[in-house]
C-alpha cells in the first residue's frame, strides 16, 4: 500500500506526502518487528528469562524507531527531507545498466 501511495505521490510531485509516507513505512516496519518478536514468544513457549530477553528487544526496538521518527521530523536522525528535484538528480547520476 505505502509503495502505492509513494509512486501516486511522486507523480503528483509532492515532496511532503512522500516524506510522511516513508515515515507511515518505517513505522510499519517497526511494528512489524515487535508484532514478531511477540510471535516467537508465543510460538517457541518462551518462559523466564529467554522470554523477558526477547520482549525487552521488541519493545525497545519499537520505542527507539518511534522516537527516531519523532526527532526525525527536526534533525533527519533517519531519513532527510529530501525534493523530488534531488532524487531525480541523484539517479541520474547513477551509471546506466547495459544489456538491453
Amino acid at each position: 500500500m505505502s509503495d502505492i501511495l509513494w509512486g501516486i505521490f511522486a507523480e503528483l510531485k509532492c515532496s511532503r506526502l512522500l516524506y510522511a509516507d516513508t515515515l507511515l513505512f518505517f513505522l510499519a516496519m517497526a511494528l512489524s518487528i515487535y508484532a514478531w518478536t511477540l510471535f516467537i514468544v508465543a510460538y517457541m513457549k518462551l518462559d523466564g528469562a529467554p522470554r523477558g530477553r526477547v520482549l525487552w528487544t521488541g519493545r525497545n526496538m519499537l520505542a527507539y524507531f518511534c522516537d527516531a521518527l519523532v526527532v526525525n521530523g527536526f534533525t533527519g536522525v533517519l531519513l532527510k527531507p529530501i525534493t523530488l528535484e534531488k532524487l531525480q538528480k541523484l539517479f541520474a547520476d547513477l551509471p546506466k545498466i547495459s544489456g538491453r
